[in-house]
């Protein structure tokens, strides 16, 4: 191809020949929307900035030079367009449907494109750090509950096809090599070449394009095809971290779903609100209200949470013009420069050591607490002391062995007898 145009409705990803044909029809329509700004980027031609820098005298290996070089400017040019199309339709179709602002009068979105100002501290939000809700993300953006009748269908053939001879119900005993195999298998049966690949049984015209009709009739069948509701008993069969994700501690069950039949199934089932997993817990909560605006996919409560600030740390924190490294201290004159000055290389551990013991108490004496005389003078102390302590080491040890197996058996769950 030249002109900056990618092969007709072509594209890379081999993956998503295993996803349903709606996802396929996407990523041909963002082809041919490529081809279609490279055409209009040529005939605009702004300021001569994509006419071949040859002439009809020049040689044929100044000709190739140019035509390559126009054929690079006019593609990446175009890329970033659709870039930034892909980038506005997530932000003004997607974030929108989530709150559900398209059917008001806002215009609002949640567009982590905008500096967000110093309301946290004094540097304001960070960016370029990585994703801070990577691993949140990863556990709850998990949509099984919402996919079509028709997908979870087309999925299951899908795994017919990949397991010949095999039965449905056979599937859950399918081992982790099998699948790795058969998956193996499908990759190698996908043409190399992009350009001659198909999905859901189409096939491509003399042009390499395939029929429009076609195109629309999978798009509009999936728009069409009703989703799954989030929430308790649309969870297929799947698969104490609520402190360390500053969660909300339920009080009932009720407040896990306010459903009586599912709070009373949970009661039976854990006893305790504390027993309770944390995947089933967080899926099985109660899906947000339709609000006009506020809410329009309405999704439990923590997915919601998780899929919106994903979005934002996503481009936020991951932003490929990431501000630059802390300069590494490397040199004999930097660390004495650093060891020499206290006040401004604070040593930082009096807050979490303070936090320990709450209260208006002044623990900056502390020998971890700082590099001042006093800190010295205190670690001098403790060592002096510890060295007295005849055989310490052993002390220690059976200090530890002995009260760490102590709180081990008092903190242990007895399932059954012998059983802990």
């Amino acid at each position: 191809m030249k002109e900056g145009r990618l092969k007709p409705d072509t594209f890379h990803e081999k993956r998503l020949l295993g996803q349903p044909a709606g996802v396929n029809v996407m990523l041909v329509l963002y082809s041919r929307f490529h081809n279609y700004v490279c055409d209009i980027l040529l005939k605009i031609n702004e300021n001569g900035r994509f006419t071949l820098a040859c002439t009809p005298e020049s040689s044929a290996e100044d000709k190739a030079k140019a035509v390559a070089k126009q054929d690079h400017d006019i593609f990446n040019t175009a890329r970033l367009i659709v870039g930034g199309l892909y980038v506005n339709i997530c932000l003004h179709d997607y974030l929108r449907a989530i709150t559900n602002t398209h059917h008001s009068k806002s215009d609002w979105t949640l567009d982590p494109r905008v500096d967000i100002g110093k309301q946290y501290d004094g540097e304001g939000v960070p960016r370029g750090v990585g994703n801070q809700v990577s691993v949140e993300f990863n556990l709850l953006y998990r949509f099984y509950a919402c996919i079509l009748k028709k997908d979870e269908g087309w999925i299951n053939n899908f795994f017919l096809k990949l397991f010949p001879g095999r039965k449905p119900e056979e599937f859950e005993n399918v081992s982790w090599t099998e699948l790795g195999q058969a998956l193996a298998r499908f990759e190698e049966s996908i043409p190399k070449d992009p350009s001659v690949r198909t999905f859901d049984g189409l096939e491509r015209q003399n042009d390499g394009t395939f029929k429009d009709e076609d195109l629309v009739r999978i798009l509009k069948e999936a728009m069409e095809d009703p989703a799954g509701r989030f929430g308790a008993r649309m969870v297929p069969k799947a698969l104490k971290i609520v402190e360390f994700f500053g969660l909300k501690r339920y009080e009932t069950f009720t407040d896990i779903n306010s459903d009586k039949n599912i709070a009373d199934i949970l009661e039976k089932l854990y006893s305790d609100l504390d027993m309770v997993e944390l995947y089933p817990g967080l899926i099985i909560e109660d899906i947000k209200p339709v609000r006009n605006a506020g809410s329009g996919i309405c999704p439990i409560y923590s997915v919601g949470r998780a899929v919106l600030s994903d979005a934002v740390t996503l481009y936020t924190l991951d932003d490929p013009k990431a501000p630059p490294r802390p300069v590494v201290v490397f040199t004999a004159q930097s660390i004495k420069h650093v060891l020499d000055n206290p006040k401004q290389f604070v040593v930082p551990w009096l807050q979490p050591i303070s936090a320990l013991f709450p209260g208006k108490k002044d623990l900056g004496w502390f020998m971890l607490a700082g590099d001042q005389p006093r800190n010295l003078a205190h670690r001098s102390s403790v060592v002096s002391a510890m060295m007295k302590i005849p055989n310490m080491r052993d002390a220690v040890y059976e200090f530890v062995a002995r009260v760490g197996s102590k709180l081990i058996e008092k903190e242990t769950f007895t399932l059954a007898k012998g059983l802990n």
